[in-house]
C-alpha cells in the first residue's frame, strides 16, 4: 500500500492494532482511526459489538505470547497501538504480580510479535506516574510502567523495533467509568447529593480524551521519532479540589463538596507535559481548554442519563402492555 510522503503512515487502508480496544481511550482511538478510513484490529480480553461491525474483534489474552505472535503474523499490520494496561496506582502490594502481568508481560509480548511483524509503528503508552531518572517509583502501576517503557527503548535499540512511547497525563472526558473523579463527582452534583472527593489538592495536569486521540496519531504519523518519549499533556496544572469545583459551577449545583485525605506516597512528584518540545515535535497543540472539556463532558453525561431513563420507561412499557395483554 501507499504512504503519503509528509507522513509515516496514510491510515485509508491502512491495517492498525489496538490492544486495550474496549477501554476508555481505546475505543476514541479506534472511532477515530475508523473514520480515517483505517482498518481497525480490536486486540481485548472480551469481544465487544461496538462500532457497527466497522472493527475486526480478536478475543485474546496479551500474556500469551504464542496466540499474540500468531495474531500479529495473520493481520500483519501497518501500526500499532499498545494501550492495554491494568490501571491501578494504589499503594497495594496485592497488585504487584497482577500488574507485573498484565503490563510488562503484555508488553513484552506485543513487542516480541512486533519485532517479528514489523510494522511501520509501535505507540505505547506510558504514565505520569513513571518515576525520573533514578527516583524510586510510588506504585507497583508505576513501576511497572517505567518497566514496560524501558524494554520499548531496548527494543528500538538492539531490535530495531519503531516503538515510541506516548506518555498520557491525566485523560478525562465522555466514556470515562464511572469510578473517576470527574464522572464520579458529575452524576453526584448533576443528582443532587455530595460527591466525596480525596486529595483535592493534588496537582495534575488533564487533558481531554479527544485531544489524547490527536495526539496518538500524529505520534503514529511523525517520522524519526523511534525510541523517544512523547509526552501528551495540556502542560498545565489543576488541582483536583479546583476541577471539580468547576464541575459545581457548570452544573449549577449548590450541593457541597465533601474533602478527605487518602494515603499517597511521601513526597510525590508534581509533574506537568513538556508541552513545548511535543509541539515541536508532532506539530499538535491541544485545543479544548479544561472549561470547555469539562462542559462537554457534562453535556455527555447528561445526553447518556436521558438515555439511560428513556431505555428503562420503554422496557417498564412493554412490560405493562405485556401484562395487560395477558389479562385480556
Amino acid at each position: 500500500m501507499g504512504f503519503a510522503a509528509e507522513t509515516l503512515i496514510s491510515w485509508t487502508g491502512a491495517r492498525v492494532i489496538v490492544t486495550g480496544a474496549t477501554g476508555f481511550l481505546g475505543s476514541q482511538l479506534t472511532r477515530a482511526l475508523i473514520e480515517r478510513g483505517a482498518r481497525v484490529f480490536g486486540l481485548s480480553r472480551r469481544r465487544s459489538s461496538d462500532l457497527n461491525g466497522n472493527i475486526s474483534w480478536l478475543q485474546v489474552d496479551l500474556t500469551d505470547g504464542a496466540r499474540v505472535r500468531r495474531l500479529f503474523a495473520e493481520v500483519v499490520p501497518d501500526c500499532v497501538f499498545h494501550l492495554s494496561s491494568l490501571a491501578d496506582g494504589r499503594l497495594d502490594r496485592g497488585l504487584v504480580v497482577p500488574i507485573l502481568h498484565a503490563e510488562v508481560v503484555a508488553s513484552v509480548n506485543v513487542l516480541e510479535a512486533t519485532a517479528d511483524a514489523r510494522p511501520r509503528r509501535l505507540v505505547t503508552i506510558g504514565s505520569l506516574e513513571e518515576p525520573e531518572s533514578d527516583a524510586p517509583p510510588d506504585s507497583p502501576y508505576a513501576a511497572a510502567k517505567s518497566a514496560s517503557r524501558s524494554y520499548a527503548r531496548m527494543y528500538h535499540r538492539l531490535f530495531d523495533v519503531p516503538a515510541v512511547t506516548a506518555r498520557v497525563f491525566m485523560t478525562y472526558g465522555p466514556g470515562q467509568p464511572d469510578w473517576k473523579v470527574i464522572p464520579l463527582a458529575a452524576r453526584a452534583l448533576m443528582s443532587g447529593t455530595s460527591p466525596r472527593i480525596n486529595n483535592p489538592s493534588r496537582l495534575l495536569d488533564w487533558i481531554y480524551v479527544y485531544d489524547v486521540v490527536e495526539a496518538l496519531i500524529r505520534t503514529a504519523e511523525t517520522r524519526g521519532i523511534e525510541g523517544q518519549t512523547i509526552d501528551i499533556g495540556s502542560g498545565a496544572l489543576t488541582t483536583i479540589g479546583d476541577v471539580v469545583e468547576e464541575l459545581r459551577a457548570l452544573s449549577q449545583s449548590r450541593v457541597p463538596i465533601e474533602f478527605g485525605e487518602a494515603p499517597l506516597p511521601p513526597n510525590r512528584r508534581v509533574v506537568r507535559a513538556d508541552l513545548e518540545t511535543t509541539s515541536r515535535t508532532l506539530n499538535w497543540r491541544p485545543r479544548v481548554s479544561l472549561k470547555e472539556g469539562l462542559a462537554r463532558t457534562l453535556e455527555a453525561l447528561r445526553s447518556d442519563s436521558v438515555t439511560k431513563c428513556s431505555t428503562a420507561l420503554l422496557m417498564f412499557a412493554d412490560q405493562l402492555g405485556g401484562l395487560a395483554a395477558g389479562m385480556t
